[in-house]
């Protein structure tokens, strides 16, 4: 994660040059037509965000239990849970010297790798949660079996998405034995999302929140940056991004991201690179950046929200 300051940190001498609106989670998109080279802000209402919150997920330490509360092997090659598979990919070896009365020789021990991996396309992340982490990345997985290991808490994210302001983010938790070569379903969950900022038609931007956070969601991307005065952002990067930014009084939090496409759908394998003239707004890259401000006296946060229109392209807000 690159370190850099959200440029809203200066709006108030930029509102001039930019088009602001007022927009709520609970409204559909203002019909407004941003200014070519010009950056949209809106103000976002933050009590019309729908509430609710991702479940923490699982620790090494929930590992340990006994071996009639732990969870049944499975094989590897088995689709498990659902929508995954489990499938040996290569072998790995190593060379462990073993004396013995002939003299000393080479004794290959062989150990299995396999990869964890959705069964078919889709908006999804895949990762190890490490405690006190604060970035995860991943739609995949690699590990070598037969190390005798405590079993590995994993999450699964698979997000789905309508055009009606809504997205549904459905968390599972797993256990990964590297000892059996396989995995297990432990837990899931489903959150809700609602759009709070739109490209036209189409919204890009989808936010939950908590008393002590909001969490956005975005398309993929490997460019993005979170900071924060009180507590620490969670960034989440597979087939889309999720951002957790604290709430605190006093204090703000904010985010930097260039966003290669701001649909936020299965990425297309089109047969040429899409030009300014045909590719659709939603398609070009963009640079967003997010600020969360509160101070004593609000009872409220500040919710400012700042996506860039190419100059040779007019997009609509």
């Amino acid at each position: 994660m690159r370190g850099r300051s959200a440029p809203l940190a200066l709006l108030a001498s930029v509102l001039s040059l930019s088009h602001l609106s007022r927009a709520s989670a609970d409204e559909s998109p203002d019909p407004v037509v941003a200014h070519p080279g010009l950056p949209v802000i809106v103000a976002v209402d933050v009590n019309s965000i729908l509430r609710g919150k991702v479940p923490p997920p699982l620790r090494e330490a929930d590992a340990l239990l006994s071996e009639s509360q732990a969870p049944a092997a499975s094989p590897a090659g088995d689709v498990s849970p659902a929508g995954l598979t489990l499938k040996k990919v290569a072998p790995s070896s190593s060379k462990k010297r073993k004396r013995s009365l002939a003299g000393l020789h080479a004794k290959r021990v062989q150990k299995d790798v396999a990869e964890l991996s959705p069964n078919k396309p889709e908006l999804a992340a895949l990762y190890q949660p490490i405690p006190d982490a604060v970035e995860f990345v991943g739609e995949s997985l690699g590990f070598v079996c037969g190390h005798d290991f405590p079993q590995t808490p994993m999450r699964w994210e698979t997000l789905t998405v309508d055009h009606e302001g809504r997205a549904e983010l459905e968390v599972k938790d797993l256990w990964l034995d590297a000892t059996h070569c396989s995995v297990n379903s432990v837990s899931s969950a489903r959150v809700t999302f609602k759009a709070i900022a739109w490209a036209g038609a189409e919204p890009w931007l989808f936010a939950m929140r908590d008393d002590d956070s909001i969490t956005f969601l975005m398309s993929r991307t490997e460019d993005v940056s979170a900071e924060a005065m009180v507590g620490a952002p969670l960034t989440v990067r597979g087939g889309f991004t999720r951002v957790t930014l604290p709430i605190g009084r006093w204090g703000s939090s904010s985010l930097v991201a260039t966003l290669p496409s701001l649909a936020l759908k299965l990425p297309a394998k089109p047969e040429k690179q899409p030009t300014a003239q045909t590719a659709a707004a939603s398609e070009l890259p963009v640079e967003v950046a997010i600020e969360l401000v509160q101070t004593m006296a609000e009872k409220s946060p500040t919710l400012l929200i700042r996506r860039d229109v190419p100059a040779e392209q007019p997009g609509a807000q």
